[in-house]
């Protein structure tokens, strides 16, 4: 392949030789009611409907893109004095982009802590997995019998696990004496504890909710009793062990009893939150609130600690194109042809990139005319020019192929890079139906999954496996700053080294406290938990660094959620030993002696990775500091952007989306709860994965991962060491990602990456990398605006009909 012609990076558009303040009363007064905007828009109208394409675009980038376009078109009619300049935009698109998809991710912690109250079949809170600091907990916790023995009783042996290895030992039961005044005592514990949550029950209404904590508490009660009855029965022939789990049991089902006007006070607030219509119960939600604020603020922070440390060798070393940053770039400037500070430039014709817009909004038309039918036609990004399919044919046997050309994502790939497009397209054509081909033509019929495990699995830990080598020395700031001189940080970092490291230290050691509080019902002790905590952590980082670096080379955000958790998954069954023969509610949570992680804990950990990863705004942080460093706005002030749009979205959204939910009422909202289950401790998908796919982790797999890894790390080595290699390293891995809950995956998109290239290709041949520029990419800008503007204005009158009751 010959070398493409290079396209200039944002930052090489840059002018002027110091930095421009960013953070002024100007950028504050454009910003602030913006994010408001948006926060109530997230807290108040998403309620109504699940999370969609449309919302994910919105939240990946683009709504905070499009908010600078309107801002910047109505600026232009204040006097000249009165209009931004272009670092003071930069500190509103900061702000959004930090903010949008930040009041996102609060109000989903708040939704997913309560569905498990709601969904069908879901027993989290019945068991106890739900603690009360999550969201008002109406269930006393108990799936308890007398009869067989519960497992998690530490009187009761376990069976030998699946490989025959032995399990945690039971203790010494006390002399059955001791065990019998022990349920005596419960018994009356219990009979008061009941007394107490039918007088609590007398203040509330009897629904649904109130009167089934009730019932808990009755059924415990009389447990205890029978528990008793037993022991008096047998006398003096109670033998030792059986009474000690009589007597544990007792005092269990005592001190669960004990919650029980807490519950009812809880089982109140859950009604209200179900039927709608009534105010917040705030004393109820006050320590939900503050819990998830923090645990969310401390993940959201450790973030940007982390990627403002890889900003300069993402952006001003290594030169990462960041298309986002493009794109805002191109609806930044003062003219649509004009680069910064050239004056020189015939202006772009505005007839042209007016109809470009135009354009761009009528694929968005049809839809929203035909919003209210069960068929209704599609709107960005999910519209296709062209869609072929070609499976038919059988070209290839039992490979899918399908020819899809979409639009949006045709306007976006004119911003990535045209080695990018390149690797992207003959990676995938080569794993997807090269592959297959010759297997095809030799007869063999076992396939092993190239995209998925040599492409994306190993080339996820590649990219973090390496990154962490080649960065070492930007990533060791975060640690090492604490010691180090002040003296010692450049003039133009968003941070010094010191402020660096003690906010990325504070921001982990806080998330870490709240984790492990949060998780300290399951009984373990806190190394078990440190370990967990640990382990997670580390299968977030092999799942996010690759993602946020794709997002700068070139791509859109993949949210591929079940990836995670399906890697996860293996790792819990295989690696930690979990045991899986012992139903849920007779103790799963109980693994090797050794090493008693929960099971629970770690699948909800990987979860909040997972989904914290997807819709938060970890993706796009780089992108403000992109930008920044083409208009030249001070780092520093655009730290302080990105930091007060997380804090401000977080701080207003989960309060503002109570008031919604208790307004609107969880029964009516057909869709809610079911799409952000991260949470949701009644998921099977990580538990059962391996007994689905059985063949995804074998050992022989394994290896194609870590080769995987090997060709990633290579191809970033030669990458870094020579400007001339044609191919892109990031590409490899988004040739290996479905889109998940967007189509905006390689498996979808690939012939549009192709077409893409090719137009590419083409005109920089034809007309030059100049001619691109400043006639096909202002197109590109205001045909995307369009399109954004058409999924809003859809977006909106879905939530106007969903609010009526319309359904479609």
């Amino acid at each position: 392949m010959s070398v493409q012609p290079h396209e200039p990076s944002v930052a090489s558009l840059a002018h002027g030789c110091g930095e421009r303040p960013a953070l002024t009363r100007k950028s504050l007064a454009l910003g602030l009611p913006s994010l408001l905007f948006w926060i109530v828009l997230i807290g108040w109208s998403l309620p109504n409907e699940s999370l969609n394409q449309q919302h994910l675009i919105l939240i990946a980038g683009f709504g905070a893109i499009f908010s600078l376009f309107a801002l910047k078109y109505a600026a232009d009619f204040l006097p000249e004095r009165l209009r931004p300049n272009p670092a003071e935009m930069t500190f509103v698109f900061a702000l959004l982009l930090a903010g949008i998809p930040a009041a996102v991710l609060g109000r989903m912690t708040l939704e997913s802590a309560i569905a498990n109250h709601f969904l069908e079949s879901v027993e989290g809170g019945r068991r106890g997995i739900v603690p009360d600091l999550w969201a008002p907990n109406p269930h006393l916790g108990l799936v308890l019998k007398l009869n067989p023995p519960d497992a998690r009783c530490p009187y009761v042996e376990l069976p030998p696990d699946d490989e025959g290895q032995a399990r945690r030992p039971a203790l010494e039961p006390p002399p059955a004496k001791e065990s019998r005044k022990r349920i005596e005592a419960s018994a009356e514990q219990g009979r008061v504890a009941l007394e107490a949550t039918r007088a609590a029950a007398q203040n509330f209404d009897r629904s649904r909710e109130v009167t089934d904590t009730l019932k808990e508490a009755e059924e415990a009660q009389d447990l205890i009793l029978a528990a008793q009855k037993e022991a008096v029965a047998a006398g003096e022939k109670l033998e030792p062990r059986r009474a000690a789990y009589l007597a544990w049991a007792a005092e269990t089902l005592a001190k669960a009893a004990e919650r029980g006007p807490n519950c009812v006070t809880n089982a109140d607030a859950v009604r209200g939150f179900r039927k709608g219509k009534e105010a917040v119960p705030w004393a109820v939600w006050l320590t939900p609130l503050g819990y998830w604020f923090l645990a969310m603020l401390a993940f959201l922070f450790i973030q940007l600690f982390g990627l403002t440390a890889l900003r300069e060798a993402w952006i001003e070393q290594e030169r990462l194109p960041f298309p986002m940053a493009k794109l805002a770039e191109g609806v930044l400037r003062p003219e649509p042809a004009k680069p910064w500070g050239d004056s020189g430039q015939e202006s772009f014709p505005r007839a042209a990139i007016g109809a470009a817009f135009f354009v761009g909004l009528l694929f968005a038309v049809r839809g929203m005319l035909s919003i209210s039918e069960t068929t209704g036609a599609p709107v960005p990004p999910t519209n296709a020019l062209l869609d072929l399919d070609l499976t038919g044919l059988d070209l290839i046997h039992g490979v899918t192929m399908r020819l899809q050309l979409l639009p949006f994502a045709l306007l976006m790939m004119m911003f990535f890079p045209l080695d990018l497009l390149f690797t992207v397209i003959a990676a995938f054509l080569v794993a997807e139906f090269g592959v297959p081909f010759v297997l095809d033509l030799l007869g063999i019929t076992d396939r092993i999954g190239v995209r998925g495990l040599i492409l994306r699995s190993g080339g996820m830990l590649g990219v973090t496996v390496f990154t962490l080598i080649f960065q070492r020395s930007e990533l060791k700031r975060l640690v090492s700053g604490l010691w180090s001189r002040a003296s010692g940080s450049s003039s133009s970092a968003p941070l010094s080294a010191r402020e660096l490291s003690a906010g990325f230290v504070l921001a982990l050691g806080g998330f870490g406290a709240l984790t492990l509080y949060g998780e300290r019902h399951t009984g373990h002790s806190i190394i078990s938990q440190g370990l967990m905590l640990l382990y997670v952590l580390l299968l977030i980082m092999i799942y996010n660094l690759p993602l946020m670096r794709m997002r700068g080379v070139g791509g859109f955000s993949y949210f591929e959620f079940n990836h995670i958790l399906h890697v996860g998954g293996w790792f819990n069954w295989h690696w930690w030993k979990q045991v899986h023969t012992v139903p849920l509610a007779q103790g799963s949570q109980i693994v090797a002696p050794d090493l008693p992680l929960n099971y629970i804990s770690l699948y909800q950990m990987e979860s909040f990775g997972a989904y914290g990863q997807a819709v938060g705004p970890g993706m796009q942080f780089l992108d403000a500091y992109a930008l920044a460093e083409a208009t030249r706005a001070r780092a520093r002030d655009i730290f302080k952007g990105l930091a007060l749009g997380v804090l401000l979205a977080l701080l207003i959204v989960m309060p503002l989306y109570l008031i919604a939910a208790y307004h609107i009422g969880y029964d009516n909202t057909p869709s809610a709860g079911s799409w952000n289950s991260m949470y949701l401790t009644s998921d099977k998908a990580s538990r059962y994965y391996t007994k689905l796919n059985p063949g995804i982790f074998t050992y022989n797999s394994i290896w194609w991962v870590v080769a995987g890894a090997g060709l990633m790390g290579a191809c970033m080595y030669l990458r870094r060491e020579y400007s001339r290699f044609p191919i892109e390293p990031l590409g490899l891995l988004i040739a290996g990602c479905d889109g998940g809950r967007t189509i905006l995956g390689t498996d979808t998109l690939w012939f549009t990456f192709g077409a893409a290239w090719l137009l590419k290709w083409v005109l920089f041949r034809w007309y030059g990398v100049r001619f691109f520029q400043e006639k096909i990419m202002p197109l590109a800008v205001y045909g995307l605006m369009g399109m954004c503007l058409g999924i809003l204005l859809y977006l909106f009158l879905s939530a106007v009909l969903l609010s009526r009751g319309v359904a479609f």
